[in-house]
């Protein structure tokens, strides 16, 4: 629990939650990071192709001599500046269209394919792994971009809004109850089983924090929006 009122204002308002040791919503350290660099896009990172382009390559070269010092995945992962890099990288798929070529069918089966084994049996987690975890899900990113939603059926499209829609509750609940999870003795603190055993209880609790408070706030973002037209 924070122990001050500038731990409570990081927890409220998400600014400065990047390394704090007392956070409501543990992962809710990484909104922090995302919040400072749409900023930083919107002002000036992303305001023209070669101005994302140097920055693109600026963070390439940050994490090369970051690998040359040896530095562990935490050094390359955590920090704003470590987290240019899968930014820089989604900016240029944006502004260059990247993956203009891949819209044969047959990446539509390989691209989650990849994904998902990198996922789950990547070597060597802290290096070759976590760049390739990045280029994977750039390459999945760039063969989704391609999809025409028209060519797509109404019940696949259904599951496809109700996946997204749980991505955020997913995200909020899935470290509180991974940690409930290993507290209660399910499961250890690693390995395939705790993901098995905290899998439902978190798609349950992202279903109930969906319906029960996202969508009643939407319906009130939505009466606010209208009337103030």
């Amino acid at each position: 629990m924070p122990s001050d009122i500038g731990g409570w204002l990081s927890n409220a308002f998400l600014f400065g939650l990047n390394g704090a040791k007392q956070r409501l919503v543990p992962p809710a350290w990484s909104l922090d990071v995302e919040l400072c660099f749409y900023i930083f896009m919107g002002l000036f990172l992303t305001r023209t192709k070669w101005m994302t382009k140097y920055w693109a390559w600026a963070s390439v070269i940050l994490h090369i001599v970051l690998l040359i010092m040896d530095a562990d995945l935490g050094e390359r992962y955590y920090p704003l500046w470590s987290a240019s890099l899968p930014f820089s990288f989604g900016a240029c798929i944006y502004h260059f269209k990247l993956g203009q070529r891949l819209t044969h069918r047959k990446h539509l089966y390989w691209a989650p394919i990849l994904f998902f084994l990198n996922v789950t049996i990547a070597p060597d987690t802290n290096k070759t792994g976590f760049y390739l975890s990045l280029l994977s899900a750039g390459y999945l990113i760039m063969v989704l971009r391609h999809v025409d939603p028209s060519q797509v059926s109404s019940k696949l499209k259904k599951w496809d809004d109700f996946g997204g829609n749980l991505s955020y509750p997913v995200f909020l609940a899935h470290w509180p109850i991974a940690a409930l999870t290993i507290q209660m003795g399910w499961a250890e603190q690693k390995g395939g089983w705790l993901l098995l055993a905290a899998m439902v209880p978190t798609m349950v609790f992202a279903i109930l924090i969906h319906y029960w408070i996202e969508v009643p706030v939407e319906v009130l973002r939505r009466r606010i929006r209208s009337a103030s037209k």
